[in-house]
């Protein structure tokens, strides 16, 4: 018997990189650009090229990512996904790291409220102990910085002078590690249930107005943020196409729950974000098919906060001439016309239902004087309600003290809305009615003592 040595032919370390990348590129996804290809190959070199060693080690990986890549492909950005499963494969320690380590990681100086992490300093030295503790004694400490920059881009402001937060919205939309929003999707075979997943956003986003209204309000407080933060960072950033049924439909749900967004208890007003989203959906548009979306928006809604809360923002003032950017370029024809809508929705809401129903009565009034019917708002304060009056004058005068400037400057601001004699003829009915408690007696005393000095 005559024995042949069979010998495996030498594989180069680029030879190497070429064929991780040819497999990915093979069995998932393609690289769209050479942004992404450039970013791969960062992230390569720096550590991951340390343990692709041979063609045994790369279809072990491939192996690895075939179990799982399927699962969470439309809810995390592919590269990092590749970069992330490497280290599990050949740097476990690192990866587990990476897992425990999410405030660390995605620490962002300027919303923390941690009065520590305000020490760019700090941060660097607990990265650079964690990194010391691992075990990577054949990758230099420098090239494992580079990668967590490149994995993390948001650590640049920590490792160097380079302010990226413009890029955060951009990176939430492309589903990058490096947020807060998509961090855990990553660990898991599975969009965690404190997030929303691509699948479910877009089910969302693509149905009819009455069934989006449905899908949204049926959804948690914090998933109803994130689904509004996520459709304004989307198209914010051109990210999905909307045809204009699909514009149709998020205004006119927009309309309907733009104030009802998130928990009653949330301090931030969300319905900054809900506007913005309209702008930016319609500023682009034929000015007159923008018109008529908005006009159906305003027209078919209910809530009457929101419609004027968002008007008040959208509707801007074409007389001034002045040219704004993020605005929708109505025709001063359409501003007069869905100004005299939206009057006479709060005229014919106020004639069959209480003021008290409103979340912002004064700023209801207020919009109905601004957009052009001082008249009728006048004549509408005349037969107000004693009670209404006293609870217009408690949302004047909340978290304020009964004192002099305080109810002064109450008074000052009801005269926008009614006459003195208006304003005389209904502190001095409440007073002589007796029929209302000590505490509101109290106070309507006190404003026509006030009003009479």
């Amino acid at each position: 018997m005559i024995q042949v040595i069979f010998e495996i032919p030498h594989i180069t370390e680029n030879e190497v990189k070429d064929l991780v990348t040819k497999k990915l590129e093979i069995e998932f996804d393609k690289f769209k650009n050479e942004n992404e290809s450039y970013y791969f190959d960062g992230l390569y070199n720096s550590v991951l090229k340390y343990k692709f060693k041979n063609i045994r080690n790369v279809n072990r990986y491939i192996n690895t990512l075939n179990l799982t890549f399927e699962m969470v492909r439309d809810d995390v950005y592919n590269v990092d996904y590749y970069a992330l499963k490497a280290l599990q494969v050949f740097l476990p320690e690192f990866y587990h790291f990476i897992k425990k380590n999410k405030d660390l990681l995605l620490y962002d100086y300027q919303y923390s409220i941690n009065s520590r992490s305000n020490d760019k300093e700090i941060i660097k030295k607990e990265l650079a102990e964690a990194i010391n503790n691992l075990n990577l004694s054949d990758i230099p400490i420098q090239n494992v910085e580079s990668f967590l920059q490149v994995l993390f881009p948001n650590l640049k402001r920590i490792y160097t002078n380079v302010d990226n937060r413009d890029y955060m919205s951009e990176w939430r939309v492309n589903k990058r590690l490096c947020t807060g929003n998509n961090f855990d999707t990553y660990f898991k075979y599975a969009v965690p249930s404190w997030e929303i997943s691509k699948e479910e956003f877009d089910q969302i986003v693509y149905s009819e107005t009455n069934e989006m209204i449905k899908r949204i309000l049926t959804l948690p407080p914090n998933l109803q943020i994130k689904f509004i933060s996520h459709l304004d960072s989307i198209i914010r950033n051109e990210h999905y196409i909307f045809h204009e049924n699909n514009k149709k439909s998020i205004t006119g749900t927009m309309y309907c729950i733009g104030n009802k967004i998130g928990d009653e208890t949330d301090v931030y007003p969300y319905i900054i974000i809900v506007e913005r989203i309209i702008v930016n959906l319609l500023k682009t548009m034929d000015v007159e098919k923008a018109f008529v979306i908005l006009k159906n928006a305003i027209t078919k809604s209910n809530n009457l906060d929101t419609i004027c809360e968002l008007s008040c923002g959208i509707l801007h003032d074409l007389e001034k001439d002045e040219p704004k950017e993020d605005i929708i370029n109505l025709k001063k024809s359409h501003v007069d016309e869905l100004k005299l809508i939206i009057t006479k929705k709060i005229k014919n809401f106020l004639i069959s239902n209480d003021l008290s129903e409103l979340k912002m009565p004064l700023f209801i009034l207020q919009v109905w004087k601004n957009f052009g019917n001082e008249k009728e708002v006048k004549e509408y304060m005349e037969t107000i309600s004693e009670s209404n009056f006293i609870m217009l004058i408690k949302v004047l005068i909340k978290n304020k003290g009964l004192d002099e400037i305080s109810i002064s400057e109450a008074i000052d601001f009801l005269k926008e809305f009614m006459d003195i004699k208006t304003l005389e003829n209904k502190l001095d009915n409440i007073i002589s009615s007796k029929q209302f408690e000590k505490e509101n007696l109290e106070l309507v005393e006190s404003f026509n003592s006030i009003l009479k000095t």
